[in-house]
């Protein structure tokens, strides 16, 4: 065997391990409506984030309880099902441990309200009672263009639950790579008026887009689909943002 077959063996094998982990929470998204609150609620709070001046540290913090509410609640799907595959009678055992595996999901929940309070609480009353403009936002592009990519990822892999057809990062509805590349475009846009550099951007993104529609991973209104994903939510976030306060 040669070192590129083993090469693309390896990479095959790396696309695979990525697919089954994204499967696994697709599955949680399907199977358990406190996962889609989870994600609802994920939704809510990047919006908060782009709105209000987060700083990196509160950014970071926000990021990593919120993951810890999704690595509970996958964590706490696995258990549940894997006691209900080994006993299908009432077992007082199978009983802590499945709730056990929601009080962690609890706790986890209780924390991110907690420091969702302490970080939006006091510029949402300041905001209301003020009737203040949102002056200060999360201020750099950089920031926002990753608050909208996450928020991307998340409806991407939330619409594709619901269709139920091909893999996490292969095929289905809608196309995700044509959504994130769609979106690049837009943010190039917003960062240069250099109109060649836009253009460089729009043929990469039509490359994207015809290099999954030749290889038979996508349809073309699944592309299309991902691609009015990408430019109208990213568009419309820039849009608001500027109306709202000032980008830097």
């Amino acid at each position: 065997m040669s070192i590129k077959d083993n090469k693309s063996k390896k990479a095959s094998r790396i696309i695979e391990s990525f697919n089954h982990s994204i499967d696994g929470i697709i599955e949680t998204i399907r199977s358990e409506s406190h996962m889609r609150f989870h994600i609802f609620t994920a939704i809510i709070i990047i919006i908060l984030a782009m709105l209000f001046d987060v700083t990196k540290a509160e950014l970071l913090i926000l990021i990593l309880t919120v993951s810890l509410v999704f690595i509970t609640e996958i964590i706490n799907t696995s258990i549940e099902r894997t006691v209900d595959l080994v006993t299908e009678k009432k077992n007082p055992l199978a009983k802590i441990a499945k709730d056990s595996a929601a009080g962690a999901v609890m706790i986890a929940a209780i924390s991110s309200l907690l420091v969702g309070y302490i970080i939006f609480f006091d510029r949402i009353l300041k905001f209301v009672v003020t009737t203040h403009h949102i002056a200060t936002l999360t201020g750099r592009i950089s920031n926002i263009s990753l608050l909208v990519i996450a928020l991307l990822c998340i409806i991407v892999v939330s619409v594709k639950a619901i269709y139920k057809k091909g893999t996490a990062l292969e095929g289905g509805m809608p196309s995700g790579h044509a959504t994130l590349a769609s979106s690049f475009v837009v943010i190039i846009t917003f960062m240069t008026t250099d109109i060649r550099v836009i253009l460089m951007a729009l043929v990469l993104y039509l490359l994207v887009c015809q290099s999954r529609i030749k290889a038979g991973i996508h349809t073309f209104k699944e592309v299309l689909v991902g691609s009015i994903i990408g430019f109208s939510i990213t568009y419309i976030i820039f849009l608001v943002l500027i109306k709202l306060g000032r980008i830097f």
